[in-house]
């Protein structure tokens, strides 16, 4: 049993370490370096095309974002917690939520952005605040949540987080490393509270394969794309009106690949932890 407990809580420390690893290296090449913050730029310049359009929608959404999906996700870890009688676990994701937050908030003035000569906003906005508030909602429905429904969970929470993450990008609020780097923030912290979540009695439950596999195609098909549109971008930095647009759906794809395959990751570790 204790080896098993053991195992398990090796296997959220090491999530975490590649969490924090990630974010470094998406911090260091789209923030960094010149080809980094060309490709984040134009992803950017390239949501103008929908932008027009959707703006008003994007906005809205935006601006009831953070205090709708505060309330939502702690009425249902209450209610779920309470009929659990988990409270511990509800503790946990709370704290966790409001961690990953703050390290967002804390994050984003610290890291600088060097001139590089790339037009555009100078400033530094990665990590994205309104896809960590997001995901972090999500990530505490998704700990209080019984092994049977998490990979519901994982499913519809990345839905909404990714549909977050590009509305922000759609709005022109945040670059696509803003929003992967908000993602990976949430992940770090999902991967210490499951460390910590591990019980004396711990159970393997049966994965969720129909969810895991939607989510993992989903993430690979979305990874297909983003490297296509990445290897056409960096062939043609300047190719106008096509380009923007190109890059800004492989913008599009690398939010959902990422949301959708972190979401896969999470439903398979934590299927021991009740």
């Amino acid at each position: 049993m204790r080896k098993t407990l053991g195992a398990g809580s090796l296997v959220f420390l090491t999530g975490a370490l590649v969490a924090v690893i990630s974010l470094a290296a998406v911090y260091w090449f789209f923030v960094r370096t010149q080809t980094g913050q060309e490709i984040d730029q134009l992803a950017f310049d390239g949501a103008t095309i929908g932008h027009r359009t959707v703006a008003p929608y994007v906005f809205s959404f935006l601006d009831a974002l953070p205090v709708v999906a505060a309330i939502i996700a702690f009425v249902l870890a209450v209610v779920v917690s309470a009929s659990r009688r988990r409270w511990y676990l509800f503790a946990l994701a709370i704290g966790s939520a409001i961690a990953a937050n703050v390290t967002t908030q804390i994050l984003k003035p610290l890291l600088p952005r060097p001139d590089l000569g790339v037009d555009g906003f100078a400033y530094n906005s990665l990590p994205s605040g309104h896809t960590t508030v997001a995901a972090a909602a999500v990530l505490v429905v998704f700990l209080v949540a019984s092994p049977q429904w998490r990979g519901w969970a994982a499913l519809a929470g990345a839905i909404f987080t990714v549909v977050a993450g590009v509305a922000t990008l759609a709005g022109q609020w945040h670059r696509p490393s803003d929003v992967v780097a908000g993602l990976l923030v949430v992940a770090f912290w999902g991967c210490l509270a499951g460390a910590l979540g591990q019980r004396p009695r711990v159970e393997s439950t049966r994965i969720q394969v129909p969810r895991m596999r939607v989510l993992l195609w989903v993430a690979l098909i979305s990874t297909l794309g983003t490297v296509l549109s990445f290897l056409f971008v960096l062939t043609r930095p300047n190719g106008g009106e096509t380009t923007l647009l190109v890059a800004y759906a492989g913008g599009v794809t690398a939010i959902t690949a990422a949301g959708f395959l972190l979401a896969a990751l999470a439903t398979r570790a934590f299927r021991r932890v009740r």
